[in-house]
């Protein structure tokens, strides 16, 4: 008797898939702006050092000056007695005076920063913001000054104070491959 014989085939595996992904992504570095530190004080009428806190001043200075916390550097505070004299009697009153250092770009923005701190004190915001930092036990506020002079714009004549730059990183570039295979 024939044989018949029946030949099936198994079926074929699709071929392997590949899936590759890539991703990049840049940031860019913030630009680096040259600052440069000027001299600022004032002084604080009736304080003692025992009351002052340099970080509550930095942050009621900021604020009214409207700049940064981190633009106002070197914070150093020296007591002055102030005598007071009389008819009747002579008075002996403490006065804390405070120096400290504000860094701006230009002439033009010490100048601004100025304005706005002697308005300021004149009209007893800076006060306000003292009292609201937590610096309290001051009777007045005399003397406030920024030595606008050394923020030069001509760099043919350079002031003794030396300028720093902030400096920031370079792009980054980050690229990430992922490379899946299945096969089934």
């Amino acid at each position: 008797p024939p044989t018949t014989t029946a030949t099936t085939e198994a079926p074929t595996p699709p071929p392997p898939t590949t899936t590759a992904t890539t991703t990049t992504t840049t940031t860019e570095a913030p630009s680096s702006v040259p600052k440069l530190p000027i001299r600022a004080s004032v002084t604080l009428t009736g304080m003692t050092k025992d009351a002052f806190d340099a970080s509550k001043f930095i942050a009621a200075t900021a604020k009214t000056m409207q700049i940064k916390t981190q633009d106002i550097t070197d914070v150093k505070v020296v007591e002055v007695e102030a005598t007071t004299t009389s008819t009747r009697r002579s008075l002996l009153m403490t006065n804390l005076e405070v120096s400290f250092k504000v860094a701006v770009q230009n002439m033009e923005q010490a100048m601004e920063i100025n304005d706005r701190f002697g308005d300021a004190v004149e009209k007893g915001l800076f006060e306000t913001n003292l009292k609201e930092a937590g610096i309290t036990s001051f009777t007045s506020i005399n003397a406030p000054n920024l030595n606008v002079s050394e923020a030069q714009d001509d760099t043919s004549n350079p002031t003794t104070e030396m300028i720093t730059t902030t400096n920031t990183a370079a792009p980054t570039t980050t690229t990430t491959t992922t490379t899946t295979t299945t096969t089934t």
